[in-house]
C-alpha cells in the first residue's frame, strides 16, 4: 500500500534535490509497508535504520548546497532538519527496546512532515537556489 505518491507540485527543479525527495518519499511508503505487513524477517528494523540513513544523508547534502549559494536562512532550517534528524535516528533503537513504543501516529507524522517541509522551507530555499543562478551540485 502507497501511503505517499508524489506531487509534481514538490519539485524543486534540482534534479539531485529532486531524486532525494523521491527516494525519502520511498523509504517512508516502505517503512508503512513494513509496519503494515509485520515486517518479517527484521524488515521494520531494517527499514527504520534505512530511513534514519537516508535522511542524514539528504540533510547533509541540501544543507552543503545552500551553504555553497549563501542561503540566508540556512541556521534556521540546519535546525529544522536537526530536530527531525534526531526523531527518526532514535526510532530503531525505540523499536528494538519496545516495539509497540513505536508511536501509533508515526506514519502521519512522517508524511506529513515530509509535505509540509518539500512545500514550504524547500520550496523556499529551491527558488532562493534558483535566483541566485547557480547551478547545483551534480
Amino acid at each position: 500500500m502507497t501511503l505517499l505518491r508524489w506531487d509534481p507540485t514538490w519539485a524543486t527543479g534540482i534534479a539531485r534535490i529532486d531524486h532525494q525527495h523521491l527516494e525519502l518519499l520511498e523509504r517512508i511508503n516502505r517503512l508503512s509497508d513494513a509496519l503494515i505487513h509485520g515486517g518479517l524477517g527484521g524488515e521494520i528494523e531494517r527499514t527504520l535504520l534505512h530511513l534514519g540513513e537516508y535522511v542524514g544523508t539528504h540533510f547533509r547534502d541540501e544543507e552543503a548546497l545552500m551553504a555553497e549559494v549563501g542561503y540566508p536562512d540556512l541556521p534556521r532550517h540546519r535546525s529544522i532538519h536537526d530536530d527531525l534528524r534526531t526523531t527518526v535516528e532514535a526510532l530503531p533503537e525505540i523499536y528494538l527496546e519496545d516495539p509497540a513504543a513505536l508511536p501509533a501516529d508515526l506514519m502521519k507524522f512522517l508524511s506529513s512532515w515530509l509535505v509540509e517541509h518539500l512545500s514550504g522551507e524547500d520550496r523556499l530555499m529551491a527558488e532562493y537556489v534558483r535566483n541566485r543562478g547557480r547551478a547545483p551540485h551534480p
